[in-house]
């Protein structure tokens, strides 16, 4: 293995770049695609959002916190982004006759300006403000340098408070508060939610500088009736003229299936890619089929995701050829048809949940999480609930790395087409790109026309440039048959649109040599 990281090492240097100025790198790759690439100046946002944090002091029964993560999370209402007053304070979590230490762990090195805590104040429950709040930070969670103290700007007779702390821009990884309780009369203090604000800029991970992914899904059911029994990812390639680099899965998110049966998936079906210079890139739809939002978010599947990204690291630890996992969890969960769906509050807080235990084991800058919709919201009939829009459904920018839907042909919307379907998923977010995580015609459906639909397709590359991946779902079902052989002059126009340049059929050398400079920080890092 010293050998094998060696050469990784060699790689990395060569490439000139690393990590901690990744978003510089980006921005020289993106030089030339103005109009394309969104603005990657960092940002402000709460970084706290979602993120674990840990505390010295158990909390009064009448106001525990709820649903720890553990070993690294003991609750999740101090960063839940949820706030109130002394009419709300279920919200809030309580402390009584004691000090307090309690430490944030933003997941990775970030840099940092404001630190903010919010309190509930009520008189007859004799619940005060903090006699001070100390506050320090650290990149390793061990030694930690003062940034100062909060000030507390609360007005007679408020309810509830906010205390802050604003400096220079710091680079941190943990914040750590030491709370002294409140003075007398006052014997408890009850803390609703913690801010750390600081800067955020999306670098566009394994982004094509020119042209965007071709991938497919092909199955056994793909070429059932054609005699087709095994290579079906080759039968498709060769069906169309052109290599895929991005073939698509699927598994389910439960405790007997963990990535050990997806590695064995990838080297079924994607052996003949497997080497660093000739490979696919591998994205697979992890469901959830089983559960509801809000079981997730309150952890139902902490073990099971614990061992799964342990499994994800060792993996790629001992395999330098083992390329990045496209991981796309819980998708669709705007339609009905999900199990999670209906619940955006939920669902935002297992994604994060999920997200933050990944970070846990060092593997969220080398692989891509990617969340994907349904393509538009519906507000009628058997589709989703009426207040669960599309957007409520993201986690936000830090917990995503690319954006997607699955695109297919559909008579209730006002355009049934790629290029109208795609409008409000651009609307999700400024600074990541986009694919079309799965998506075919209909050819079953009335009205359907699978050229006009195979032209869109292969003309995003105007219409949404933005898109930087497209996968063709080649299937069949009852009542649709999205299967791109089934329909000859709709396969002739996609053999023809297809042989652009445009439209990858590998993986290009910027990308390869991100591979192995994100690949080389995770082995080193962990």
């Amino acid at each position: 293995m010293t050998a094998s990281r060696n050469r990784i090492a060699v790689a990395w240097m060569l490439a000139g770049l690393s990590l901690l100025s990744c978003a510089k790198g980006n921005d020289d790759l993106w030089a030339k695609a103005e109009g394309v690439r969104p603005d990657s100046e960092a940002q402000e946002i709460n970084l706290a959002a979602g993120k674990f944090y840990t505390f010295d002091a158990e909390p009064m029964d009448q106001y525990p916190d709820l649903w720890p993560c553990k070993p690294w999370s003991k609750g999740t209402k101090l960063t839940d982004e949820e706030t109130g007053d002394i009419r709300s304070k279920t919200l809030a979590v309580g402390w009584k006759d004691t000090d307090l230490v309690l430490t944030l762990d933003l997941g990775k090195q970030r840099s940092i300006s404001k630190v903010s805590l919010h309190a509930i104040i009520d008189n007859v429950w004799k619940s005060g403000i903090p006699a001070s709040v100390a506050v320090s930070l650290s990149l390793d969670g061990k030694a930690f340098d003062s940034a100062g103290k909060l000030d507390w700007n609360s007005g007679e007779g408020s309810s509830s408070v906010w205390g802050e702390l604003s400096f220079d821009s710091s680079p941190a990884r943990y914040v750590r508060l030491n709370l002294i309780r409140p003075e007398s009369p006052c014997d408890n203090f009850l803390l609703d939610e913690l801010q750390v604000l600081g800067e955020y800029s999306s670098d566009w991970k394994y982004v094509p500088k020119e042209g965007a992914y071709h991938g497919a899904f092909n199955n056994d059911q793909t070429f059932y009736d054609e005699g087709i029994k095994t290579g079906f990812v080759t039968a498709f390639e060769k069906l169309v003229g052109k290599k895929t680099s991005m073939m698509l899965w699927y598994k389910g998110m439960r405790p007997d299936r963990l990535f050990d049966y997806i590695h064995e998936t990838m080297g079924k079906y994607t052996a003949e890619n497997r080497s660093p210079d000739d490979r696919r890139f591998f994205i697979y739809g992890w469901l959830p089929d089983d559960y509801k939002a809000a079981d997730l978010a309150q952890g139902v599947l902490d073990e099971n995701w614990t061992e799964y990204f342990r499994q994800v690291r060792e993996y790629q630890a001992s395999d330098e050829d083992y390329g990045p996992v496209w991981f796309r969890p819980a998708n669709e969960m705007n339609g009905s048809w999900t199990n999670y769906s209906g619940d955006p509050v939920n669902y935002v807080r297992f994604w994060r949940r999920m997200y933050n235990i990944a970070e846990q084991f060092g593997i969220t800058d080398y692989n891509v999480f990617v969340w994907a919709v349904s393509d538009i919201t519906y507000n009628s009939g058997s589709a989703v609930k009426p207040n669960a829009k599309m957007k409520d459904y993201y986690p936000g920018d830090q917990y995503v790395d690319w954006i997607g839907a699955s695109v297919y042909y559909h008579s209730r919307a006002a355009v049934p087409y790629p290029s109208y379907l795609l409008n409000e998923l651009e609307t999700i977010s400024a600074v990541k790109p986009v694919m079309i995580a799965e998506g075919a015609f209909r050819a079953k459906q009335e009205g359907c026309d699978p050229v006009r639909w195979v032209d869109e397709w292969f003309s995003l590359d105007k219409t949404h440039p933005r898109v930087k991946c497209v996968i063709w779902f080649n299937m069949w079902g009852d009542t649709d048959d999205g299967r791109i052989q089934k329909q000859p002059a709709a396969l002739e126009l996609y053999r023809q649109k297809v042989q652009s340049p445009y439209w990858l059929d590998t993986i290009p050398q910027t990308v390869k040599s991100e591979i192995a400079e994100r690949k080389a920080r995770q082995n080193k890092d962990n």
